[in-house]
């Protein structure tokens, strides 16, 4: 473990992050872990115009602590269009991405996991995940598993002064705080500058 050389190397790509034009910043809310996604923003890291926002109606059941925590807008997903009239949205709005640029998101494996329980067919590109780059930063190192442990956004906001507001757990509103915390981490200082 060397964290001053990670934190070097987390600021970099923050900061390569922060000039990709095209990058997509995407972030979906789902029934549960092992659930379908219900909540999907994806913006354009550069200039936030939103390239999709959409909410759609799952198939399956809810996990409880999920159903607990969107309880406040679950009649807005019961009347929602059901998720599969979304699928060729998504799937144009993904395939714009370039291939020399990058869909982040803060949990690529779970969203992409998500993505394919709701949409099984559909072609993803490349993730980046902002939650593990950002990682050497929080400084938290796990002996058992040998790499720097993971924190959750509204963390990660607090440590870099990203003020968090009232949008958690809305797939807009932590797309919004990614780009925030992307951009805050990418104005930090390298060594020598």
């Amino acid at each position: 473990m060397n964290q001053e050389h990670d934190i070097q190397q987390a600021i970099r790509t923050f900061r390569r992050w922060a000039r990709d034009e095209d990058a997509l910043v995407l972030d979906t809310e789902t029934t549960g872990l092992y659930g379908q996604v219900w909540d999907v923003a994806a913006l354009s890291l550069t200039t936030l115009e939103p390239r999709v926002v959409f909410v759609c109606q799952p198939e399956g059941a809810w996990e409880p602590k999920a159903r607990e925590l969107h309880a406040a807008r679950l009649d807005e997903i019961l009347q929602a269009p059901p998720a599969a009239k979304f699928r060729q949205t998504l799937a144009t709005a993904l395939q714009a991405v370039p291939l020399h640029s990058q869909v982040l998101t803060y949990g690529a494996e779970f969203d992409r996991a998500a993505l394919l329980r709701t949409w099984p067919a559909l072609r993803l590109p490349a993730f980046d995940c902002v939650m593990q780059a950002y990682a050497p930063l929080a400084g938290k190192w796990s002996e058992s598993r040998g790499e720097w442990k993971w924190v959750s956004l509204q963390v990660a906001c607090e440590l870099e002064e990203v003020p968090v507001t009232g949008t958690l757990h809305t797939a807009l509103g932590d797309a919004q705080l990614t780009v925030q915390l992307i951009q805050a981490v990418a104005r930090r200082q390298l060594a020598g500058e």
